[in-house]
């Protein structure tokens, strides 16, 4: 547990000192490039550490070199993954090299997004921790290189740039299947939080009445018909669970944009892009799977959203600081929860290294 302690101590002490005063911008650097490097040994060497790392190892002991790597679309793993494994492969069979490799090529992708993107960059990365890092880190290793492929790829889309747009999105495509929704987004740039919202929610609920006939188009489809058909199956994990999860992915930051654009009268970094993840954690509530791996490609905007409006606010008048506060603590307690339930913290908690192998039963808490 200490060691995932660690950076969030760092970057709560870092906000106070470099973002909230706005001062010392070398020594922040080098915290800075010491988080980079602590995160990447973290993940890089990590033993048995995430539910889906447990099986990319199983995965790895059918592993090719790059000498019978084939590029095809029809096999489980994408080809830009598939190809990464085989690099990787290449140069040690260890699989926790490709796990080192793997956190660097994330890490660096996450840290310069953060850089370019983010006005406060320890609040950011502090949100993007609580949100999602263990998660992106351990548990969708192929589709967070796609994710962050895209986390790029989205300043052509704002510019309308769409052949740079379309290849971005194909690069995307390369490393997991479910990039193929970036296609729509050229189409959904107008979503924002007006009155043509609510007209989207409708819409979205009626769409998902025809949910199990549309999936049955792409049944066809090679590895992604039946993905799609497999993952529809899976519409409850609880009354509870379902209501948080449609708490954390919809309500609140429906409710957040909603009260810092009309009642605090605040811009608001990426509206549109926040929009349709909403729309996505709307649908969720009614095919989890599936909807919940399209938000992905949207949390890391909402993410340095929330922690730049966050700091503005606290940095402001006294009224503006107390609802900025609140609703920081309101932040840490929804997302933080989301570790507590079912216990899913036991995919992370114990943290075993190389050097301390140990087997945890990571799993478990879906037994509870």
């Amino acid at each position: 547990m200490l060691y995932y302690i660690i950076p969030l101590f760092v970057c709560l002490i870092a906000i106070f000192r470099y973002d909230m005063a706005q001062t010392r911008q070398r020594e922040g650097k080098l915290v800075w490039i010491f988080l980079y490097v602590y995160l990447i040994v973290l993940m890089g060497y990590r033993y048995e550490v995430g539910g889906d790392t447990l099986n990319y190892m199983g995965y790895w002991n059918y592993q090719e070199d790059l000498s019978d790597w084939q590029l095809t679309f029809k096999e489980q793993f994408a080809p830009g993954y598939s190809l990464l494994c085989a690099l990787s492969y290449t140069l040690s069979p260890e699989f926790y090299v490709f796990q080192l490799i793997h956190s660097f090529i994330l890490n660096s992708l996450l840290f310069y997004f953060i850089c370019k993107n983010a006005q406060y960059k320890f609040s950011s990365l502090m949100v993007v921790f609580i949100l999602t890092y263990l998660y992106f880190s351990t548990e969708i290793l192929r589709e967070v290189i796609a994710v962050l492929i895209f986390s790029f790829n989205c300043s052509n889309l704002k510019n309308r740039k769409w052949i740079p747009y379309y290849c971005g999105v194909f690069l995307s495509v390369l490393f997991h299947y479910s990039a193929f929704i970036l296609v729509i987004f050229p189409f959904l740039t107008w979503v924002k939080f007006d009155k043509k919202y609510i007209w989207c929610c409708l819409i979205t609920g009626v769409l998902l009445m025809f949910l199990l006939p549309i999936i049955s188009l792409f049944e066809g489809v090679v590895v992604v018909g039946d993905k799609l058909s497999g993952y529809s199956q899976d519409t409850t994990h609880g009354i509870l669970a379902d209501f948080m999860a449609l708490l954390r992915s919809w309500i609140f930051p429906l409710l957040f944009v909603l009260f810092m654009k009309y009642g605090m009268h605040r811009s608001i970094k990426y509206e549109n892009l926040i929009a349709i993840m909403t729309l996505f954690g709307f649908a969720a509530y009614f095919s989890p799977i599936i909807f919940s791996r399209f938000s992905n490609y949207l949390i890391l905007f909402y993410a340095i959203s929330l922690a730049d409006i966050l700091i503005d606010c606290i940095r402001s008048s006294t009224v503006t600081r107390n609802n900025a506060i609140i609703l920081f603590f309101c932040f840490i307690l929804l997302y933080g929860s989301d570790y507590l339930m079912y216990r899913r913290y036991m995919r992370w908690v114990p943290y075993y290294s190389i050097w301390n192998p140990h087997h945890a039963d990571r799993d478990n808490y879906n037994k509870n």
